[in-house]
C-alpha cells in the first residue's frame, strides 16, 4: 500500500500533481475518501485540508487527520510567497502544530529559481518536491512507498474532561473530541463537555461511584480494545486529568498490551481547578511551600496514608475523593499530631455553576459537610493556605465569571 497526504495552507490544492500522478497510473482521492477506498487502491494520493483539519461532523476524513489515522506521510502545501525565511516559517510553524503528522517534503503554488528552492530547503529542513508544474515525481512516489503498512485498526484518546467547566478544556482536548466514532465518558464528564462530542458518534456510560460501577475496570478496558479493533476513534473522556487518580495508567497499560495505539491527552486536575476557582492558593511563600496529592479511596475501599508525610508544616494537602470517607480522614489526620485548628475546605462541584465551598477546620469539617449534605464530586484541602480564601474575597477586586464563589 502506498498512499499520500496533500495538506494544503490555502495555496496549494494539489491538481496539478494528482494530473502527473495519474498519468503514472496512481489512482487519486478527494478529500472525502473512505479508508475502504483508500484501502483497495495500488496508490492514492489523498488531496485536502489544511494541517490541523481533522476532518468534519459526517465523519470524512481530510488532511492531516487522514494522515494521523493512517500513519502516511504529508506534503505540505504551501504558497511561494513572501520569499524564503517566510516560506520556511510557515513550514516551521506547520509542522509545530501538530507533531503527530509526519511532513514529508513541501509543494509551492508557484515555480521559484533553484537558489530560492536551496534557501527555503535549508531554513525549512524540508525538501521542496514540487513548485508550479515542476515535481519531483519519483522522489514522490518513493515518499508514498516509504509508508508502513495499511492499518485498518482504530485509535484511543484518553481526554482529561478538566474539573467540570468546559471552557477549561485544552484546545488539544477538543480537537480530539471531535474525532470521536464512539465516547467512553464517566459521571464526572456529565456537563457541557459533552457537547462538543459529535452527534453521529456513539455514547457509553462507564462512571464509577462508590458502591455503583457501570462497568468494572477490567471491563471498560476491554470495552476499549474491542472498540479500537473494529476500526473506531475511541473518547475515553475522564474528569480531570486521566494519569492523577483517573485510572489512566491502567487504561494505557491494558492497551499497550494489546498492541491498540493511543494518545494521552492531559486536562487541568480537580485540585487545581477547585483550587483556583475558590481562591484557595495550593502553594505561598508564607504558608505552604509544598502541595501533596492523595486519595481517600483505594482500590479496594478507604486507603491507608501515609500520615507522618501529610502532618507536615508549611504545605498544603490536596485530598481526592475524600467525600465518603471525610470523618473518618478527618479524625485520622488529628490523631496523628495535627492541630484540630487546622484549616481545612471542601470545594464542591468545582468550577461549576453549583460550585459550593466551605471552610472549617479539620475537627469541624465533617460536620459542615453532613449539615450541607454534600453530594460530590468534591476535593478537600487542608493547610493554612485556606486561610487566604477570606483574604481574597474580603480585599480584593476579583472578577469571578462562572461560578461566583460561595
Amino acid at each position: 500500500m502506498a498512499r499520500l497526504v496533500i495538506a494544503s495552507a490555502g495555496a496549494h490544492d494539489g491538481a496539478g500533481l494528482a494530473a502527473a500522478l495519474r498519468e503514472c497510473g496512481a489512482q487519486v482521492f478527494a478529500r472525502d475518501a473512505t479508508l475502504e477506498a483508500i484501502a483497495a487502491a495500488d496508490f492514492a494520493l489523498i488531496d485536502g485540508g489544511a494541517l490541523y483539519d481533522d476532518g468534519d461532523e459526517s465523519g470524512a476524513f481530510s488532511g492531516a487527520g487522514l494522515a494521523r489515522r493512517l500513519s502516511a506521510p504529508v506534503l505540505l502545501a504551501l504558497p511561494a510567497s513572501g520569499g524564503a525565511r517566510t516560506i520556511a516559517a510557515l513550514a516551521r510553524g506547520l509542522v509545530d502544530f501538530d507533531r503527530g503528522v509526519a511532513i514529508g517534503g513541501l509543494l509551492l503554488d508557484n515555480s521559484l529559481p533553484d537558489d530560492e528552492i536551496g534557501a527555503i530547503e535549508r531554513l525549512a529542513g524540508l525538501p521542496v518536491l514540487g513548485h508550479g508544474t515542476n515535481f519531483a515525481l519519483d522522489r514522490i512516489i518513493e515518499l508514498a512507498n516509504s509508508a508502513p503498512p495499511l492499518e485498518m485498526g482504530g485509535e484511543v484518546y484518553l481526554v482529561g474532561a478538566g474539573p467540570g467547566a468546559p471552557d477549561l478544556l485544552t484546545l488539544r482536548a477538543v480537537n480530539l473530541i471531535r474525532r470521536a466514532d464512539v465516547a467512553l465518558f464517566d459521571r464526572l464528564a456529565r456537563s457541557r463537555v459533552m457537547d462538543l462530542i459529535p452527534e453521529r458518534a456513539e455514547r457509553i456510560y462507564v462512571g464509577k461511584r462508590p458502591g455503583a460501577h457501570a462497568l468494572a475496570q477490567a471491563e471498560i478496558s476491554a470495552l476499549m480494545v474491542r472498540l479500537a479493533r473494529e476500526g473506531k476513534r475511541v473518547l475515553r473522556l475522564k474528569g480531570g486529568d486521566p494519569f492523577l487518580f483517573g485510572r489512566g495508567g491502567e487504561e494505557a497499560e491494558a492497551l499497550a498490551t494489546a498492541g491498540v495505539r493511543f494518545e494521552v491527552c492531559p486536562g487541568v486536575t480537580a485540585a487545581v481547578g477547585a483550587a483556583a476557582s475558590a481562591l484557595i492558593p495550593l502553594t505561598h511563600r508564607g504558608h505552604a511551600q509544598a502541595c501533596i496529592f492523595v486519595t481517600g479511596q483505594g482500590q479496594d475501599g478507604p486507603v491507608g496514608l501515609d500520615w507522618p508525610a501529610l502532618i507536615q508544616p508549611n504545605q498544603t494537602v490536596a485530598i481526592y475523593m475524600g467525600l465518603t470517607n471525610l470523618e473518618a480522614l478527618m479524625m485520622e489526620i488529628s490523631a496523628r499530631g495535627a492541630d484540630p485548628d487546622t484549616p481545612a475546605a471542601i470545594v464542591d462541584n468545582a468550577t461549576r455553576a453549583q460550585q459550593r465551598v466551605l471552610v472549617a477546620t479539620i475537627s469541624t469539617l465533617a460536620a459542615e459537610v453532613r449539615a450541607a449534605a454534600l453530594k460530590g464530586p468534591a476535593i478537600v484541602f487542608v493547610g493554612s493556605v485556606v486561610t487566604l480564601r477570606t483574604k481574597l474575597l474580603g480585599e480584593a477586586k476579583v472578577v469571578h465569571k462562572t461560578p461566583p464563589p460561595t
